[in-house]
């Protein structure tokens, strides 16, 4: 198991990119590692439902004053190969989106609605993701990515 911090890094160490996209990514690599192997990628990790999607309140608290600057690595992490498959499947669906298309994308998305329900779209939120919305949402939708990436390194 993982730190969100060393899932941070991985990600950081494909592409520098902002505050706002990495925590998108972290999340999606985290729910879609839930779904897929039923356990948690990171120990120390619950995503909140803040209002711009997702938040690691661990991640925030590492990165808050970045703002809008390119975060860079500062180490390099090593996966083992299930948690680098996931990760990869992950980069390869979202990757190309901005930290405002990755918000967009998960405020359509069940996990963070249900955790908001009720709410104003501007009111503040610290209810936590549940890892079973996670789970029910994202297995379809990783399970499809994985085998499509299975099939494609095979052809």
């Amino acid at each position: 198991m993982y730190s969100i911090l060393d899932i941070a890094e991985y990600f950081l160490g494909i592409e520098k990119m902002t505050h706002k996209k990495l925590q998108k990514l972290c999340y999606y690599a985290y729910a879609w590692y839930f779904a897929i192997k039923g356990e948690r990628l990171c120990y120390d990790a619950c995503f909140q439902a803040w209002v711009h999607g997702p938040v690691s309140r661990k991640l925030w608290d590492r990165f808050k004053g970045s703002g809008l600057a390119e975060l860079s690595p500062s180490r390099r992490v090593t996966l083992d190969k299930a948690a680098a498959e996931i990760i990869e499947c992950v980069w390869e669906k979202y990757g190309a989106y901005d930290g405002n298309r990755l918000e967009a994308l998960t405020h359509r998305e069940a996990p963070w609605r249900n955790a908001r329900y009720g709410l104003e779209p501007d009111q503040h939120c610290s209810m936590v993701i549940e890892d079973s919305d996670m789970m029910s949402y994202y297995l379809p939708i990783c399970a499809r990515a994985l085998k499509k990436r299975k099939n494609k390194k095979a052809s």
